[in-house]
């Protein structure tokens, strides 16, 4: 009797200890559940930054986007100026200078808009002046800078009260220079315009306008000072200094004066012919024009870019230079008493 009594209380006891594990398991199991064993579980979401470019990885995670830092690109701050440091020329009231589309090229030769707006400065004002005056004042791309491109949309000489539109041998501009322009860094470019070497007139009293222009690159630059459009610059450092002049064929020559003004300036349509004083003009019976014509429409060039009056071997020529069909460069020397080609080169 005892025997069969410990049996079966030794039945329920197993059985209630199995109850018992059953329902210890059951409260782990909910209270622990593992995702990647729960079918049909939602994903973990992930915040998203404010700047929408995805979702950036928790530390030590590999990134699967660029940070912040390395997605902006690296500014520096440009200031540009401009000047006149020229002597009063007679009669000449204002020289108004109107430019606009101004763009630099970097070294990787592209070229960086600085600014679309269209500036009129008046040349002789500034010099009385006696200050730079802003241009602008932006933030653009470090890098190295090597030219600077801009466009003059008119210039008005105004002379005894009279306004006329000067001719200009180009309307774009191109300047050399040497910008290294660094993060965080100040640099200005400052130009000196000289109106008075600038202003030519032709024979028929044609206002032509070929700029002469210093330019002076200052870099790392620790303070600015500006008192209205006025502007100064204090603890620079030199980086470039150079003198250009535009010639008769709109090229900005280095070390130049431009055009040169010991010669006489004629126009046909939009050609510039020089003739220096000490040559007889009567002696070039063949008009530049008809010269011109002999070297088109022989198909020695298709394009004419400035005409000459000089002496070939004590002959009187026209020398014109010119490109052809191909792009490459070509002067041709017009014999200007009977309008033979005496010289190809």
């Amino acid at each position: 009797m005892c025997l069969n009594y410990y049996m079966k209380n030794k039945n329920i006891f197993f059985i209630v200890l199995v109850l018992v594990l059953a329902l210890a398991g059951g409260v782990l199991f909910f209270e622990n559940p593992s995702p990647s064993d729960q079918p049909g579980s939602a994903p973990q979401e992930t915040e998203q930054p404010e700047n929408g470019m995805g979702s950036q990885p928790k530390q030590g995670g590999e990134s699967t986007a660029p940070s912040s830092p390395s997605t902006k690109a690296e500014m520096g701050r440009l200031i540009l100026t401009i000047t006149d440091d020229t002597v009063p020329i007679q009669d000449v009231s204002s020289v108004l200078f109107i430019m606009s589309s101004l763009s630099a090229r970097n070294a990787n030769a592209k070229w960086i808009p600085l600014s679309a707006q269209t500036y009129t400065y008046d040349l002789l004002q500034l010099k009385r002046d006696g200050k730079q005056e802003l241009v602008f004042d932006i933030n653009i791309p470090v890098n190295t800078y090597n030219q600077l491109s801009l466009v003059v949309d008119s210039v008005v000489i105004i002379k005894n009260g009279i306004a006329q539109t000067a001719k200009l041998p180009s309307n774009t501009v191109y300047i050399p220079i040497s910008l290294p322009l660094r993060s965080n860094q100040i640099a200005a470019i400052a130009l000196d315009i000289a109106a008075d070497k600038s202003i030519h007139t032709t024979n028929t009293g044609r206002f032509i306008f070929a700029p002469v222009v210093d330019v002076n690159v200052l870099g790392e630059i620790q303070t600015v000072q500006k008192s209205g459009s006025k502007v100064e610059f204090f603890n620079g450092l030199p980086k470039f200094i150079g003198s250009y002049g535009m010639d008769e064929a709109g090229i900005m020559q280095k070390n130049s004066s431009g055009i040169d003004s010991l010669s006489h300036i004629e126009l046909v349509g939009n050609i510039f012919v020089l003739i220096p004083h000490s040559l007889n003009r009567s002696l070039f019976t063949v008009a530049p024009n008809e010269a011109m014509n002999t070297a088109l429409n022989g198909g020695y060039i298709s394009q004419v870019t400035a005409m000459y009056a000089e002496l070939l071997e004590k002959k009187p020529v026209w020398r014109i230079n010119g490109i052809t069909s191909s792009g490459a460069s070509s002067t041709i020397y017009v014999n200007a008493e009977t309008g033979s080609i005496e010289k190809v080169q």
